[in-house]
């Protein structure tokens, strides 16, 4: 005669797999975020090159940070805001030329974005700027993974302060470069989101 599994016996395996979930589910939360960090900093590396090829093309002075319905070339604004609508449209700004793939624009922890098209802004401290103005390319921001341009996350998206993944943020700088820096880094540097004097 065969035996079944007893009530008890289902519960303590249910209970056994309940725990493992709880233990791991957290580790791969974690690993998606990183790697959705990572792909957050390629986009702005990208996003970054154009405005090292806008640069090159227009006498060496960044576009604007702002946006406008309509504005002119050369040095327009580097998004536009669509006519009508809550929403960016980065396939008529200065960079799209430099752009082929819109979805760059957009932070892939931050697609659910109130306002779509682009979850990343642009220093206002750098519009308009020469790049020869600029005392510390290396050290300066130009776009921060946020919806304020002092680089702070907006925490109805899920950010608080300056943590947009794992405790800090992605900034691309003005001298082409990008890279993850910790929340602590960021809010310890008012530096970063100003030009530094000559």
């Amino acid at each position: 005669m065969r035996k079944g599994f007893t009530l008890i016996e289902l519960l303590v395996v249910i209970a056994i797999i309940a725990i493992l979930a709880a233990i791991l589910f957290p580790v791969f939360a974690k690993a998606r975020e990183k790697a959705r960090q990572s792909s957050c900093l390629s986009n702005m590396k990208q996003v970054s090159l154009s405005f090292m090829q806008y640069v090159q093309d227009y006498d060496e002075r960044f576009c604007g940070s702002g946006t406008t319905f309509a504005d002119p070339y050369p040095y327009g604004y580097w998004i536009r805001k669509t006519t009508g609508a809550s929403s960016w449209d980065v396939t008529n700004g200065a960079l799209a030329p430099y752009v082929k793939n819109s979805q760059v624009f957009i932070c892939p922890s931050r697609r659910a974005d109130p306002i779509p098209g682009c979850t990343y802004e642009m220093n206002g401290a750098c519009a308009w700027q020469s790049l020869g103005t600029i005392a510390d390319p290396s050290g300066t921001a130009l776009l921060t993974e946020a919806i304020n341009d002092d680089g702070s996350c907006n925490s109805a998206d899920g950010g608080a302060g300056y943590s947009c993944h794992n405790d800090g943020s992605n900034l691309a700088f003005t001298d082409g470069h990008a890279k993850w820096l910790k929340n602590t880094n960021i809010t310890n540097q008012a530096a970063l989101f100003t030009l530094a004097a000559d």
